[in-house]
């Protein structure tokens, strides 16, 4: 961990509810330059006072119990108005699982079977202001759409209404996890004009929910699987 000096790179919390795993990790992502822990919580409270002490770029969370513990770290993420990125290493594949992490707001997914240059391949896309999706995936996420499923409406509108390019591209953002304040910053607008093209656009789709912008988005392809 670091010892308080100033560190340059991407800075990095880990989050999870083993520590065993955690400094696993720790001793992994030490081997690059251009990456630094700055702190391993195995709980919310452990998490908030590393925030705190420690600004971070990127949480790296490990989910080892259940397939529900990923959703719920991404969930007190935004609850708490944290805005850091999450990447998730997880040994589930399910459609399921990958399905509710991306809804959640997950910016990076990694299997835990995928080799360490993988996740730090990962860790940077994501600090870079991609989103990153296991190259394993690819079925799964196709099996994931056909399970969830698009209303018929979105699927209708996007013969009959299409979005016009702005609403598209904020429509693509969230999807892919991204806040009203990092897609305005992005795209070199106000958060009000942001809101106004996602009302916009998720009036011509008929989709209302994240759930449902997601599905629209996994549809779309804007889920790109890269290579590590």
């Amino acid at each position: 961990m670091t010892d308080g000096s100033v560190q340059k790179g991407i800075q990095v919390l880990l989050a999870g509810d083993q520590n065993l795993i955690l400094e696993a990790l720790e001793c992994l992502l030490s081997r690059h330059d251009d990456m630094h822990v700055v702190g391993r919580g195995t709980s919310r409270c452990d998490v908030m006072h590393l925030v705190a002490t420690a600004p971070c770029d990127l949480f790296l969370y490990d989910s080892s119990l259940s397939e529900t513990t990923a959703t719920d770290f991404l969930q007190f993420v935004r609850q708490e108005g944290l805005p850091i990125p999450v990447v998730v290493v997880s040994a589930f594949s399910t459609h399921h699982s990958i399905h509710r992490a991306l809804v959640a707001g997950a910016r990076g997914y990694v299997l835990k079977r995928a080799s360490s240059r993988t996740l730090v391949h990962a860790i940077r896309s994501v600090h870079a202001g991609g989103v990153y999706l296991d190259a394993d995936l690819g079925e799964t996420l196709a099996g994931a759409l056909g399970a969830v499923g698009l209303g018929a409406a979105a699927a209708g509108a996007m013969a009959d209404r299409p979005l016009a390019p702005r609403e598209e591209e904020v429509l693509r953002f969230i999807a892919l996890g991204f806040t009203a304040k990092e897609i305005a910053d992005r795209l070199g607008i106000n958060e009000r004009s942001v809101e106004t093209y996602k009302r916009r656009a998720s009036e011509k789709l008929g989709v209302r929910t994240r759930a449902e912008i997601v599905e629209y988005g996994m549809m779309k392809g804007w889920f790109k699987l890269f290579e590590s």
